[in-house]
């Protein structure tokens, strides 16, 4: 599955949107990005679009 989405960042807080090509799913997150674990971002963006 094809998923598109991008991410930014302010001091503090990332935030990351992804979707699928036809829009039709869409998914946000945001996270602590001072101690929050980028791992657990990706894992999470792949439990929704491939779990």
């Amino acid at each position: 599955m094809k998923v598109w989405g991008h991410s930014s960042e302010v001091p503090g807080s990332l935030t990351r949107t992804a979707a699928t090509t036809d829009g039709e799913h869409v998914f946000t997150l945001n996270r602590n990005s001072d101690w929050g674990d980028p791992a657990l971002e990706q894992a999470a963006v792949e439990a929704e679009f491939c779990g």
